[in-house]
């Protein structure tokens, strides 16, 4: 079987072809799901024929769950947690994380929905914020959150967090 992928964009000065600019535009998000579905089944196959390494960038967690064994979870831009996803999925280090994994939809009809996982505002990335840039929407911020930038903290081998209070720091290193 022989494979070509073609990936183009228009000449400079031409107009871009789908709604939006190509920051915007995303080859998966604005399809249909069970086309998001098929698409995430081909590269998986891909993935598995031809040994192909792929780079998954999405907002999809149900996605990244399912396509990926690392995960990188940013928050404006910057890596807060990285490691296995299964790892990262059962047991979440940073609270930007937790908070996100808690908002993830479940397809339970009996469930009630809860308030928001991240409370507040995305602070401006013209004006970010001192010390840990999610203090300002954390509900574990201490002192040291608002002074000092954490730097990565390997929690467990393969596995880093940038927070100065990682919640699974005990569980992981027992």
């Amino acid at each position: 079987m022989d494979l070509a992928i073609v990936l183009s964009t228009p000449r400079r000065g031409a107009s871009w072809p789908w709604s939006g600019s190509p920051r915007r535009f995303s080859t998966v998000a604005g399809l249909d799901v069970s086309i998001q579905g098929d698409i995430l089944n081909l590269l998986a196959r891909l993935r598995g024929e031809l040994g192909l390494a792929l780079l998954l960038i999405t907002h999809n967690l149900a996605a990244a769950r399912l396509s990926t064994e690392l995960l990188g979870v940013m928050y404006m831009g910057r890596l807060v947690e990285t490691g296995r996803t299964a790892d990262i999925f059962r047991l979440p280090a940073h609270p930007y994380t937790a908070s996100l994994l808690a908002a993830m939809p479940v397809a339970d009809p009996t469930r009630r929905d809860r308030s928001p996982a991240v409370h507040g505002e995305v602070p401006s990335m013209l004006h970010r914020p001192q010390g840990c840039e999610f203090h300002t929407r954390c509900k574990r911020v201490e002192s040291r959150c608002r002074v000092g930038t954490p730097l990565p903290w390997d929690i467990a081998p393969g596995r880093s967090v940038r927070c100065h209070f990682p919640l699974t720091k005990g569980a992981l290193s027992s």
